[in-house]
């Protein structure tokens, strides 16, 4: 079992890395086409200078990615870096403005390492958590349970309902904890699952949907009024706060925003401060509790209907097929899909 895990993930490999060297060889025949034999005179101190940094930094990267994925490791860093060099070369090429683009490098490298002073100063030694001092046993908890219980809300998400095609009338999400370059496919990943299940939840009703493999919970309140809302959360975070969360946008998006959103007969992206700092407060579940006075054992959330994500697809239909359909997917999101599920890596996103 070991060695076929080891060729699948090989033959992963193999069929992924391609497409990062056809993007270096693609700029890189533009850029000496255009710039080198077609338009020589704009081909200043700097551009000759920076022809050896673009083959070195794509060199470098390209092999960082390349290693990284036949191990199954990350390199999101190795990621980062090359598509700023290929995004600046392909620039240059028509504008030495292009280089400005370049000045993201250091201050990105500057932020990574800040990131790494902060948690080598702040990280209590094994001396420190074993002291019989208190205060610092009370900090060094403090830190592993806020290690422990980071729990997540993702996205939260208000639809005008009708069955099999409700309406976006609100949408707000939290994605810094992911890359920027997988954000673009992640906030289309999510829109497309609220949407079939907000689609799929009966009026009146709540409905909790996990993810596979633990990954994840979409809970959907379709509040009679005909306002249905969906908050997207990691596995740990409490079923009953994000259910308050929902009926609690509900009632405040219907009274602020009575008269702009009824007749809508498409997506609306209607603004809202008061919703998007409830969704920031509802960030930390335990000050939610303060600030809410949830009870432990709200009665209303009983009543939630458990469901896996297979249960709410109807007789003969698949999420693949679903996906090819939807307008809220890109055909690079279906394909971003496609990949992290040959890698044993689907849905990881959440």
């Amino acid at each position: 079992m070991a060695g076929q895990a080891e060729k699948k993930l090989a033959k992963h490999a193999d069929s992924t890395i391609v497409y990062y060297l056809y993007a270096i060889i693609g700029v890189n025949a533009l850029y000496f086409i255009w710039k080198v034999l077609l338009n020589w005179s704009s081909m200043g101190k700097w551009n000759l200078m920076g022809l050896p940094l673009f083959l070195f930094v794509s060199n470098f990267t390209y092999k960082g990615i390349n290693s990284s994925l036949q191990i199954g490791a990350s390199y999101e860093l190795y990621l980062d870096l090359y598509a700023v060099n290929i995004t600046t070369q392909f620039l240059v090429t028509f504008t030495d403005y292009g280089w400005l683009l370049y000045l993201v490098v250091p201050g990105y490298g500057g932020w990574k390492i800040l990131g790494l002073v902060k948690d080598y100063v702040f990280t209590p030694t094994s001396d420190e958590l074993a002291s019989d001092d208190p205060a610092v046993q009370c900090s060094a908890l403090f830190s592993l349970s806020l290690v422990q219980f980071d729990m997540k809300l993702l996205s939260l998400i208000i639809y005008r309902w009708k069955e099999d095609s409700c309406i976006e009338v609100f949408n707000t999400s939290e994605l810094s904890s992911f890359s920027f370059f997988h954000r673009g496919p992640m906030r289309e990943h999510i829109k497309f699952h609220s949407r079939l299940i907000a689609s799929r939840t009966p009026l009146g009703q709540r409905q909790s949907i996990d993810f596979d493999q633990n990954l994840g919970k979409c809970h959907a309140w379709n509040n009679p009024c005909g306002l249905c809302a969906t908050a997207l959360v990691d596995g740990e975070y409490p079923m009953r706060v994000a259910f308050t969360l929902c009926a609690e946008v509900i009632r405040m998006f219907a009274e602020l925003m009575a008269g702009k959103y009824e007749d809508a007969p498409q997506d609306l992206a209607l603004a809202c401060p008061e919703i998007e700092a409830l969704f920031q407060k509802f960030q930390n579940p335990a000050e939610a509790d303060k600030l809410t006075k949830i009870e432990k054992d709200l009665e209303e959330v009983k009543g939630t209907v458990m469901q896996s994500m297979d249960d709410l697809l109807k007789r003969g239909e698949s999420l693949d097929q679903l996906m090819q359909k939807s307008k809220d997917l890109s055909s690079t999101s279906v394909q971003f899909y496609r990949t992290a599920k040959k890698n044993n890596q689907c849905c990881k996103m959440y």
